[in-house]
């Protein structure tokens, strides 16, 4: 996510956070020290490492996002309930963030090749095109490879060629 992305979501998110943790106070309190717990110890142990260790990466707190998933859930609720000529509203901005939350770092690793994680595969799936006649599909079998729905959004070829079958001696070829 782009740094000016992210300073323009931040207070937006702190203030959603700040009312589910409210509205869960006024509901169960063992609920909401339960939430606070969720999201505070993982945060304060990853940033006491982080001293200790200069190795940080932000995947050390995908440990919080169902706490903080609970916490936007109450959130919206709370506005629901506080807002009743608007209760469409925060269930469109829920289902707002929580799909673009989901959508725009998809779009940068299936779409954007300098996010890629794996060697070029294009490059060697043509390259084996054009030199097989016979070809076979090992994209469910290697983990590895992309996966079919994204080579064929990317108007690749329906398979990954891997070689052509050997003809046995004796064999007669079938006609089509």
């Amino acid at each position: 996510m782009p740094e000016e992305l992210a300073a323009a979501v931040l207070p937006f998110l702190l203030l959603l956070v700040f009312i589910g943790l409210g509205y869960a106070f006024q509901k169960d309190r063992f609920l909401a020290l339960f939430l606070i717990l969720y999201i505070i110890v993982p945060s304060l142990c990853a940033f006491i490492a982080a001293q200790v260790r200069p190795l940080f990466h932000e995947r050390y707190l995908i440990v919080v996002a169902p706490a903080l998933y609970l916490t936007f859930s109450h959130a919206l609720i709370a506005l629901r309930d506080e807002l009743p000529r608007w209760r469409v509203v925060p269930l469109l901005i829920g289902v707002a963030f929580f799909s673009l939350s989901r959508t725009y770092p998809l779009s940068n690793h299936d779409w954007n090749p300098a996010y890629r994680k794996s060697p070029d595969w294009r490059a060697l799936a043509d390259h084996l095109a054009g030199e097989t006649e016979l070809v076979t599909s090992l994209c469910s079998t290697i983990p590895t490879l992309p996966s079919p729905t994204t080579i064929m959004a990317k108007r690749q070829a329906s398979c990954c060629p891997v070689g052509r079958y050997p003809k046995r001696q004796g064999q007669k070829q079938r006609r089509r």
